[in-house]
């Protein structure tokens, strides 16, 4: 099994981009606009680099994902549009980070994203409480599960220790 975790660099298409950092505070960097409330009067660099689809990547370096991992501060909705062949062909389960707000100052929105991954045939929760719909908060992140692996918001909360 291979696990992906995108952090910086995948994006919906290939090229340079210019990716944002705070020195320190590297996990707040973007591709976007540096928009999270607890960084909002630092001061960041700006530095180009070559960006890849999860799509190209895997194809290129012949992997099989069975896992992804995704917080790219507010630039998921690029991640995921450029990971459509690895939704449909390779079936990984996901964890995102979802935060509407981040979105939104990035010209997309939750509810976007849950739908790109949706139309995949995806069953989403929130992680922390499976009954509450994904992406409702500002704030947050989803699971998302291949429908053959038939995973329901009961099974997936008592999964976990109370």
């Amino acid at each position: 099994t291979v696990f992906l975790t995108a952090a910086c660099g995948e994006s919906n298409e290939s090229g340079d981009v210019e990716i944002k950092t705070i020195k320190g505070k590297e996990e707040y960097s973007s591709l976007g606009e540096m928009g999270h409330p607890s960084i909002a009067q630092e001061e960041y660099t700006t530095e180009k680099v070559t960006a890849k689809t999860l799509d190209q990547l895997v194809a290129e370096k012949k992997l099989n994902p069975g896992f992804i991992k995704v917080d790219v501060e507010g630039a998921e909705h690029l991640v995921f549009g450029g990971a459509q062949n690895v939704l449909k062909e390779n079936r990984p389960v996901i964890l995102s980070e979802l935060c509407d707000y981040l979105l939104r100052k990035n010209g997309s929105s939750a509810a976007d994203v849950i739908e790109l991954i949706r139309q995949h045939e995806y069953d989403m929760y929130d992680p922390l409480e499976p009954s509450k719909p994904p992406g409702s908060g500002d704030f947050g992140d989803v699971i998302c599960f291949p429908k053959e692996m038939a995973i329901s918001a009961e099974k997936l909360a008592n999964s976990f220790p109370s």
